[in-house]
């Protein structure tokens, strides 16, 4: 069986991101930055949730993959029904 083949993805930097978008989405975006500034990545990509970008977005603002900011909002979720589950008792 012959060697499976790894597959290259290209990169992409913020210029190539932004190129494409409208002045008001570049404001928004730098906006964004500004706010998480010097939090925790996951921090950061939970209230970028919270005020409407999508998990693509945040991937390509913090440098993380789509999957880390689905990952954080279920871990969030989880903390909350425990705190609530040990205040019920």
């Amino acid at each position: 069986m012959p060697p499976r083949r790894k597959h290259k993805q290209p990169s992409t930097t913020e210029a190539d991101v932004t190129e494409g978008l409208p002045a008001s989405e570049r404001i928004a975006r730098l906006l964004a930055l500004m706010v998480v500034r010097g939090m925790e990545t996951e921090d950061a990509a939970l209230k970028l949730d919270a005020v409407g970008f999508s998990a693509h977005d945040i991937s390509g603002l913090l440098g993380v993959n789509a999957n880390y900011v689905h990952n954080a909002k279920y871990r969030k979720k989880g903390s909350a029904k425990k705190k609530a589950k040990k205040a019920a008792s």
